[in-house]
């Protein structure tokens, strides 16, 4: 599962620059929105990275990275509902798919990791 979240971080990162326009071209339309966007699926690729390098991941450093992947929200403030309906995955696009991806996926690890029962060793 940290994979898992490491993984979807870099996903959702990607999914910032690539494509034509991206995510990252909006941002003097868009104003902070973007940095928060950016900023949040960097979040959560380094708390993926991190204690993939130094484990064990415990639930609050799930919270950490899911809250990460959920400022992706901020940017597309205005179609939540396209996105509570797999919008996204409608749509064809290599950053469209990066960023489901990312966003779906880094909640769906995150929420598994934060309530995966602890194992006793």
């Amino acid at each position: 599962m940290k994979l898992g979240i490491l993984v979807c971080g870099l996903c959702g990162l990607a999914s910032a620059f690539l494509g034509d326009p991206s995510v990252w071209h909006a941002r003097a339309a868009m104003g902070p929105s973007v940095a928060v966007y950016v900023m949040g699926f960097a979040l959560a690729a380094a708390i993926g990275a991190w204690r993939l390098a130094k484990p064990p991941m415990k639930p609050h450093h799930a919270v950490v990275a899911l809250t990460g992947t959920l400022c992706a929200l901020m940017y597309y403030r205005g179609a939540f509902g396209e996105l509570a309906k797999l919008g996204p995955l409608r749509e064809h696009s290599i950053a469209s798919l990066l960023f489901a991806v990312g966003f779906y996926g880094g909640i769906v690890s995150a929420l598994v990791v934060a309530f995966k029962k602890p194992t006793s060793t």
